[in-house]
C-alpha cells in the first residue's frame, strides 16, 4: 500500500512558490502555461480551469480583513478578500492523504467516500467495473444549456448512465451545466431537471453547475456577481422546494469573482481544484480533486471526487 502525504508536499510547494514570487515580482503574475495545465472539456459548453502546481498564500492587511492570493488554471494569480460571513473550511488539510493514488480523509468528525462524475464525453461507461474499483457514487450530467443560443439539451448518455450506475449499486446524483443569464432562466433549468429526475432513484444531490466559458464567446460573459448569485439561488431554491437535496459546483475563480459566498452557503458546495490540496478558505462537502484519474470502466482521464461525510 502506497501512502502519499499530500500536506507535506503541499507545504514544500508553498515555500518554493513563495520564493519564486519574491524573486520574479509582479511581472510574473500574468504568466500563462496553458499548453501544460489547461484542458478544455470536449463540449460546446464546458471549459475547466486546472493546475497541479499552485497553492494559496494568506495575507492580513490591517484595514481590509483577511485576504489571500490564489492561482487559477492558467497559473495567473489573483488577490481576493475572504468573505468572513461565509462558513470557513473545517478540514485538517494534513489529513488528506493519497493511498494507492486515491484521496482519503479521516478525523474525529469526518469520514469519506469516493466517486466519479461523467457526461456523454466519457462515452459508454462500464459501471460494474467502476463499482468494483471501490467507487461508491456517481455524479451524472443530466443536461446543459448552450452557451451561445441558450437552448436546453438533455445529455445524450443521461438515461443510460443513471440507470446503469444505479443497477451497479452506486449512489447517484445529477448535475446541470447552466448558462442562465436571468433568474427566470435558472428556474427554467431547475424545472427541466425536476422533470427528468422524477422517475429516477437519487442517493446524491442535484447540482447546479454555473460556469463562465472564458475562451470563447459566451452568453454569460459580463453577468454581474450579484446576478450570478441570484441565478444560483433561484435554481437551488426551486430544487430544494421540490424536496431534493441540492449542491453548487464551484472553483476558486467562481468563489472569488462570481458568487457571494455568504449568500449561497445554505447549500453545500462541490468544490473543484486540482492542486495538491484545496485552495479555498470556504467549507465544502465534496472535492473534485482530479480530472486525470484512471478508473477501470471509464475511457481516458476521469474526474474523481471525495465526499466528506460527518460521522
Amino acid at each position: 500500500m502506497r501512502k502519499e502525504f499530500v500536506g507535506k508536499r503541499y507545504r514544500d510547494k508553498l515555500i518554493a512558490m513563495s520564493l519564486a514570487i519574491l524573486v520574479l515580482g509582479s511581472s510574473c503574475l500574468g504568466c500563462s502555461k496553458k499548453s501544460d495545465v489547461e484542458r478544455r472539456r470536449q463540449s460546446e459548453n464546458e471549459t475547466f480551469d486546472e493546475t497541479e502546481t499552485t497553492d494559496y498564500l494568506y495575507d492580513e492587511p490591517e484595514s481590509l480583513g483577511r485576504s489571500m492570493t490564489y492561482a487559477d488554471g492558467s497559473l495567473i494569480f489573483h488577490h481576493m478578500h475572504v468573505d468572513e460571513a461565509a462558513i470557513p473550511i473545517e478540514y485538517d488539510l494534513d489529513k488528506f492523504i493519497k493511498v494507492d493514488g486515491k484521496m482519503t480523509y479521516e478525523d474525529e468528525k469526518y469520514t469519506y467516500k469516493l466517486g466519479v462524475d461523467v457526461s456523454k464525453y466519457q462515452e459508454k461507461v462500464k459501471w460494474d467495473k467502476v463499482e468494483k474499483e471501490g467507487y461508491e457514487f456517481a455524479m451524472i450530467r443530466l443536461g446543459y444549456r448552450g452557451y451561445t443560443e441558450g437552448e436546453i439539451f438533455l445529455d445524450e448518455k443521461y438515461e443510460y448512465n443513471i440507470k446503469a450506475a444505479n443497477r451497479s449499486g452506486l449512489d447517484v446524483g445529477v448535475y446541470f451545466f447552466s448558462q442562465a443569464i436571468t433568474e427566470d432562466e435558472a428556474i427554467e433549468e431547475a424545472n427541466f431537471v425536476l422533470e427528468h429526475v422524477k422517475d429516477q432513484e437519487l442517493g446524491m444531490p442535484i447540482v447546479y453547475d454555473p460556469e463562465i466559458v472564458y475562451n470563447d464567446k459566451s452568453r454569460t460573459k459580463g453577468i454581474s456577481k450579484e446576478q450570478f448569485t441570484k441565478n444560483t439561488l433561484a435554481f437551488c431554491n426551486t430544487i430544494a422546494d421540490a424536496g431534493y437535496e441540492v449542491m453548487i459546483y464551484a472553483n476558486m475563480l467562481w468563489e472569488d469573482q462570481q458568487l457571494n459566498m455568504s449568500e449561497i452557503m445554505k447549500y453545500d458546495i462541490w468544490y473543484a481544484d486540482y492542486v495538491g490540496l484545496p485552495q479555498t478558505p470556504y467549507h465544502f462537502s465534496m472535492w473534485q480533486y482530479t480530472d486525470k484519474g484512471t478508473v477501470d470502466g471509464i475511457k481516458g482521464g476521469a474526474d474523481i471526487n471525495i465526499q466528506l461525510i460527518e460521522k
